[in-house]
């Protein structure tokens, strides 16, 4: 794979990962 297709896909799941987490941060406030 070239370097490009991987910082691609480093990108892509700190988003998700990033996203995730605001996500579940926000359901935890809800929550209180």
């Amino acid at each position: 794979m070239p370097v490009s297709a991987w910082a691609m896909l480093c990108s892509i799941s700190v988003i998700l990962v990033g996203g995730l987490a605001t996500f579940t941060i926000i359901a935890l406030k809800k929550k209180k």
